[in-house]
C-alpha cells in the first residue's frame, strides 16, 4: 500500500536526511540530539482480569533521543477507571500514574523518560495496567509495533512556497502504525523560537490546507507528537501527498519537507535514508518455506575505522532473523566509503549459515538500482565494495 516513486528533488533530499543530525550544531544542554537512532512505536492489548469485561489498546511512541514517551490509551467495559499505570517487571513502583477521570482516550507524555523503560520494551518486561477504586481492572504487556511504517522527511527552507530565508533545518521522523492507525512525528531541529508545527495536504512545490496542528508539541529541540490516524489522511500521506512545515517568528522563517521517502518496515531497512535492505531467508531443506526476515535498526549511523587508513566512515547496521530468539539471523553491515574513495562497503555475517542462507538485496532509492549478497555456508561473505550501488560525485573535503 505504501509503494511510491521519488522526484529527483525527492531523491536529492533523501540522501541528507538521516545524516543532517550531524550538520545541525546544537546548544550545549541539547548535544544528545546528535546521538539519534529511530523513534519506537509500540502498544498493548490491554483485556480485564478477574472477570472484568473492560478491553482496550494502549499505543506508546518513544522517541528518537530516548528523553521521553508520548502515550495513548482507549479502555472500555468494567467498572469506572480511576488510573492508568505504566509499569516495568520487577518494580514495585510505576513510571507513570495517570488519573482517569472519564471514559477516555487518556492521553500522557513521560518525560523524562527513565531508561529502564527502554530495556524494558525490548525485554518484554513492560505492561500497562488500569485501576479502578477497587484494585487492578485490565493490564496488557507491551509490544513492540511489527505492523508500522517510518518515513525521513529532511525540512528546509528551499522547500518552503515561497523559499524561506534562514539557515535552520530540521528531520523528523515520520511513524505510521496501524490497527489502529496512528501517526507519530518526531524532529530534531535548530530553527529559533518555533511558532507552529503543521502537517499539510500537498504535493512538492504545491500549499495545501492543514491536516493536523502539531504546534503544541513545541519546545525544545526535540518535538514530538502521537496521534490517531484517520483513514482518508493515511491514503494521502501514502501517495506522498501531504509535507510538514515549521514556522519561526520572523518572516522568512519557515522550514518544510515532503513525507516521503525511504520507507521503514517490519521486513525492510531503510540505511542512510537512501538504501532499502530486505533479506530472504532460504533453508538449505527443500521443505521449508522461503519467507521474508523480520529486520530491526541497530543503530543511528556511526563512525567506524575502514582498511588501514585510520580513517572512519559513516557505519550502519541492521540484524535480520527469521525468528522470535533472533535463530538464523543475518547482520548486515554498510559503509559509506565514497569520501575515502572505497565505495558503499557491504559486510553479513550470520548465526546459522549450514541451515540457512540469504539473499539480500539492497535498493538505491537515488539512482534506483539493486545490489545483492548470497551467503552460505561455503561461500561466507565479507567487506566488499557494492557492485551497482555507486557512489555521488565527491567534493573536495
Amino acid at each position: 500500500m505504501l509503494e511510491h516513486s521519488l522526484s529527483s528533488c525527492g531523491r536529492a533530499a533523501l540522501l541528507a536526511a538521516v545524516t543532517l543530525l550531524l550538520a545541525l550544531e546544537p546548544h550545549a544542554a541539547d548535544a544528545r540530539i546528535k546521538q539519534t537512532n529511530l523513534s519506537v512505536a509500540a502498544g498493548a492489548r490491554v483485556t480485564g482480569v478477574n472477570g472484568s469485561a473492560a478491553t482496550g489498546r494502549c499505543l506508546l511512541l518513544v522517541t528518537s533521543v530516548r528523553t521521553k514517551a508520548l502515550g495513548h490509551c482507549t479502555i472500555e467495559g468494567g467498572a469506572p477507571l480511576t488510573s492508568i499505570r505504566l509499569l516495568v517487571d520487577g518494580f514495585d513502583t510505576p513510571v507513570l500514574v495517570t488519573p482517569v477521570s472519564d471514559s477516555g482516550p487518556v492521553t500522557f507524555v513521560i518525560d523524562p523518560l527513565p531508561a529502564v523503560v527502554v530495556r524494558a520494551l525490548s525485554a518484554g518486561a513492560l505492561r500497562f495496567e488500569a485501576h479502578t477504586s477497587a484494585g487492578l481492572e485490565a493490564r496488557g504487556t507491551v509490544a513492540k509495533a511489527t505492523n508500522s511504517v517510518q518515513l525521513f522527511v529532511q525540512l528546509r527552507a528551499a522547500e518552503a512556497v515561497p523559499p524561506g530565508s534562514t539557515n535552520a533545518a530540521g528531520l523528523c521522523i515520520v511513524t505510521i502504525a496501524f490497527a489502529p492507525p496512528f501517526l507519530g512525528v518526531d524532529c530534531v531541529h535548530d530553527l529559533p523560537d518555533p511558532q507552529s508545527l503543521t502537517l499539510h495536504r500537498g504535493f512538492a512545490q504545491e500549499t495545501g490546507d492543514v491536516s493536523l496542528d502539531l504546534s503544541a508539541a513545541l519546545g525544545g529541540r526535540n518535538p514530538a507528537a502521537w496521534e490517531p490516524l484517520e483513514t482518508e489522511l493515511l491514503f494521502e500521506i501514502a501517495a506522498d501527498g501531504t509535507y510538514l512545515r515549521m514556522e519561526g517568528a520572523g518572516g522568512g522563517d519557515v522550514i518544510r519537507g515532503q513525507v516521503d521517502g525511504c520507507r521503514t518496515t517490519n521486513t525492510t531497512a531503510c540505511i542512510f535514508g537512501r538504501f532499502t535492505v530486505e533479506a530472504i531467508g532460504q533453508s538449505n531443506d527443500a521443505s521449508v518455506p522461503t519467507v521474508p526476515a523480520r529486520v530491526e535498526t541497530l543503530s543511528a549511523p556511526f563512525d567506524s575505522l575502514v582498511g588501514d587508513a585510520n580513517v572512519a566512515a559513516q557505519t550502519q547496521t541492521v540484524l535480520f532473523s527469521l525468528t522470535a530468539d533472533n535463530d538464523h539471523s543475518l547482520l548486515v553491515e554498510m559503509i559509506d566509503g565514497c569520501n575515502l574513495r572505497q565505495g558503499i562497503i557491504l559486510n553479513a555475517v550470520g548465526t546459522d549459515f549450514e541451515s540457512y542462507r540469504y539473499i539480500v538485496t539492497f535498493g538505491d532509492l537515488f539512482f534506483g538500482t539493486l545490489d545483492s549478497l548470497l551467503t552460505h555456508a561455503t561461500a561466507p561473505v565479507n567487506r566488499r565494495a557494492s557492485i551497482l550501488l555507486p557512489c555521488l560525485i565527491q567534493t573536495s573535503q
